[in-house]
């Protein structure tokens, strides 16, 4: 069992981690973290896409490294604004693919930016929600995750 819980329950485990990176996060967007977690709903049952096995190797890298590579991500936000100021409105132009999932809170929050792509995103091949899929959309549906990377890579023509 790793080292950051005391609970003898899998399922509860994945979701400890939340509480560590998310609470600044929100605190930064203004939204009241105690409010989020009351309205959060955790598993209450193993996840079939995270095996034990799965939980065993990310405690360890965790145990490891610890969560400052993770948490940095986070605490740059300020300098994204900052360094990324001049494309403020600019459209992406670079060909993109876009797959969410539909219990993915950053997807429910970025519905409206979701709704603008035609116009931030020109050359958007395609735009996806997946069913019943939450945040880690490469594990959760691996089989519809793959088909759309491979349909979007197939759009090229790479030379060929």
């Amino acid at each position: 069992m790793p080292s950051f819980t005391n609970s003898s329950d899998p399922a509860k485990i994945p979701a400890l981690p939340v509480f560590l990176y998310l609470d600044p996060v929100l605190k930064f967007l203004g939204i009241n973290s105690s409010i989020f977690f009351q309205s959060t709903k955790f598993p209450k049952n193993s996840l079939p896409w995270l095996t034990p096995d799965d939980l065993d190797f990310y405690t360890k890298q965790f145990e490891r490294s610890g969560f400052t590579g993770p948490l940095n991500r986070y605490r740059c936000v300020d300098f994204d604004w900052s360094d990324l100021r001049m494309y403020h409105e600019a459209p992406l132009t670079q060909p993109s693919l876009f797959i969410g999932g539909e219990k993915d809170g950053p997807t429910i929050w970025g519905a409206g930016s979701i709704s603008r792509f035609s116009s931030t995103l020109p050359n958007l091949i395609n735009s996806v929600i997946l069913p019943s899929v939450g945040h880690w959309i490469q594990q959760e549906d691996p089989d519809s995750t793959n088909s759309l990377l491979l349909d979007f890579f197939h759009s090229f023509n790479f030379g060929q």
